[in-house]
């Protein structure tokens, strides 16, 4: 800490992603090293309930100290 809100748009948007009410997540090293980010949304277009569970693959990019979603990688987890 301290947790500061970023003045930029967030790395898991609508714009990013496509889906609606991303939410917060937690990062985290995978068993092979990868960056994931696990986090919610909203059940779809038009209902925010029940959330859905949500996971996507993360790059560091290290010359600018930042995440980027890694494209491709957005999927939903225990959906079927």
């Amino acid at each position: 800490g301290p947790w500061t809100k970023s003045g930029s748009n967030p790395i898991i948007s609508r714009k990013i992603i496509g889906v609606n009410g991303t939410g917060h997540g937690d990062l985290f090293l995978d068993k092979n090293n990868q960056y994931q980010y696990v986090f919610h949304t909203h059940y779809d277009g038009l209902s925010e309930a029940p959330r859905k569970v949500a996971i996507v693959e993360m790059n560091f990019i290290e010359n600018e100290s930042r995440f980027e979603t890694k494209k491709g990688t957005f999927t939903f987890l225990g959906v079927k």
